[in-house]
């Protein structure tokens, strides 16, 4: 299973994806899956670029090169109060 794009809350929304995006390519390599994907993405490292190659939901392919951003810490949980 290829990998697709997210629809909302990720970092896509300034590479010019759409939800539903299926990412065929990336770094000028095939993807037969997730782990490929994540193995191009390491190779790129943060502030690295990478060119995906995208089908689009109508069967039309675009190539979208993106800067890789590191990924944001999570917040830490809230305190909770003892009772």
């Amino acid at each position: 299973r290829q990998p697709r794009v997210a629809r909302r809350g990720g970092g896509s929304g300034g590479a010019h994806c759409a939800g539903g995006d299926v990412i065929a390519r990336a770094g000028g390599r095939d993807l037969e899956g997730l782990a490929d994907l994540l193995a191009a993405v390491a190779d790129a490292g943060a502030g690295g670029r990478l060119e995906l190659g995208v089908v689009r939901g109508g069967g039309g392919r675009v190539a979208v090169e993106v800067t890789l951003v590191e990924r944001p810490q999570a917040p830490p949980a809230p305190a909770r109060a003892c009772a």
